[in-house]
């Protein structure tokens, strides 16, 4: 069935697999995108930023904690995976530059970790990507850890509303949503224009053309 992820829980979504854009996990052959760098990793409707440099952002910052200047960095645009995210060590091993991601306490090593990350907003209202589903699912929470970025498999419950004919007809509560990531990123057919910095992971709302739905609407 189509799915309308709505925007906080979207922002749930990409929150768990931000895993998959660091160079380290990459490095490590933990990231269902390694090795993608050029390639359409979703729809051409998605551009997945990181922007250490967003005016107000709740983690913006001059410099990471390696010092290396923070920027605005497209990992995805346009469907197309750009680069990852890394840290002077990463970008060193990978021979590319660093884009500021490196992060640490004072007693830790550096590791790779976000800024500001978001999918960037589309042109669709969040009631047009509903009213367009003939039958199918809008998802309001996710419950669980249902995201592997190694293998790519997504599998989640979720609350919501079911929808016929674009319109909530009743409450859903435990039923699971499932998929491949690789196939879901590339299924997105609606990307709303609601983006709206809740923390420093957000996305607007967000349509699957198609995902597995399991449980008793």
């Amino acid at each position: 069935y189509p799915v309308v992820f709505e925007a906080e829980a979207a922002g749930q979504f990409l929150q768990g697999l931000l895993l998959a854009f660091s160079a380290q996990n990459v490095l490590e052959h933990r990231s269902f995108l390694a090795g993608k760098v050029g390639q359409p990793v979703a729809s051409p409707l998605v551009t997945i930023v990181d922007d250490g440099t967003l005016r107000r952002g709740l983690e913006s910052r001059h410099f990471d904690g390696e010092g290396v200047q923070t920027r605005r960095t497209a990992v995805v645009e346009g469907g197309v995976l750009r680069q990852y995210l890394h840290s002077a060590a990463t970008a060193r091993r990978m021979g590319v530059p660093p884009t500021g991601n490196g992060v640490r306490t004072y007693d830790t090593l550096p590791a790779v970790g976000p800024t500001n990350f978001y999918i960037d907003y589309g042109s669709a209202s969040p009631d047009k990507l509903l009213r367009e589903v003939e039958s199918g699912l809008h998802v309001t929470g996710l419950s669980g850890l249902g995201i592997d970025t190694v293998s790519g498999a997504y599998s989640q419950q979720v609350e919501g509303h079911w929808l016929e004919k674009g319109k909530p007809v009743r409450p859903v509560e435990g039923i699971t949503v499932s998929g491949r990531l690789d196939e879901m990123l590339l299924a997105i057919d609606g990307v709303g224009k609601d983006l709206d910095f809740r923390t420093n992971v957000a996305s607007p709302t967000i349509r699957f053309r198609e995902l597995s739905v399991a449980g008793a609407a």
